[in-house]
Order: C-alpha cells, then sequence, then structure tokens
C-alpha cells in the first residue's frame, strides 16, 4: 500500500482511539460524534483506494498467517512490513521558480482582502488591487 494511504490509516486510527478515551472522559456527545467522524470520513475515502491498490497483485501472501507475511494484509495496512514493491512516492525534479516578493504579496492581499469584508472597501479595494498586480507579476514570473 502506498505510505500515503497508510498515513491516512494511522491518522483515523489515531483519531478512533482519541474518540473513544473523550466520550469516556469528557461525557460530551458533540465532540465524540465529530471526533468519530474523522476516522468513518477517512474510511469512506481510503478503502476504494487501497482496494484499487492491492487488487492487481493479489497473491498468497496477502493473508493473513500465509509465509513470508509478516502480519499479513493488516500489517501492511497499517504500515508494520511492506511487500517487495517499486517506491511509489518517486518524483520528477521539476526546476524551481526565482525566488521572489509576489507570492507574500498575494498573501498580504488575501490578508487585507478579508479584514476588507470586516471593515469596509478602504480595506478590500488596496487588497483587490494589490491582489491583481501579484497575481500578475507571479505568473509571468514562471514564464521566465
Amino acid at each position: 500500500m502506498a505510505e500515503e494511504l497508510r498515513f491516512f490509516v494511522r491518522i483515523g486510527l489515531f483519531c478512533g482511539g482519541a474518540a473513544a478515551v473523550y466520550a469516556l472522559v469528557s461525557h460530551d456527545v458533540v465532540g465524540t460524534i465529530l471526533l468519530g467522524f474523522v476516522p468513518a470520513a477517512i474510511a469512506l475515502f481510503v478503502a476504494p483506494a487501497a482496494r484499487r491498490l492491492h487488487e492487481p497483485a493479489r497473491r498468497d501472501t496477502d493473508r493473513v498467517g500465509a509465509k513470508g507475511a509478516p502480519g499479513g494484509f493488516l500489517g501492511r495496512f497499517v504500515g508494520f512490513s511492506e511487500p517487495d514493491q517499486p517506491a511509489t512516492l518517486e518524483i520528477e525534479e521539476e526546476p524551481l521558480a526565482h525566488s521572489s516578493m509576489w507570492p507574500l504579496a498575494g498573501a498580504v492581499a488575501g490578508l487585507l482582502v478579508s479584514a476588507g469584508l470586516l471593515f469596509g472597501a478602504w480595506f478590500w479595494a488596496p487588497g483587490a488591487a494589490l491582489g491583481a498586480v501579484a497575481a500578475w507579476r507571479w505568473l509571468h514570473q514562471l514564464d521566465g
């Protein structure tokens, strides 16, 4: 299983345990339900991806207790053992853009526009102008 999927499985297991402890300690129904939604949502989205990932490579070692499979499928699902597979996290190196101030200017523009929603046009108008200039300059910087 890809490391990305295992990462979400571990988060789901942690939040499930945290929800159980939270339910026992706090007796808060709403917080327990919200913490319980995290593993449920992760299971909803990770299970189909894990199933698609394992379907083409089914072997006898996928069964729990089979020879050569310490921990079996569950051990690999949580991330304790890895079958012999090519690395799935290989990335191609791409050229990085030169450092510039335009991402920071875009963040400041977003801050001004957000503050303008609370305090009025005298914040969001300069923020929108700065955002337009920052976006224009940032995108044209990537061309070369």
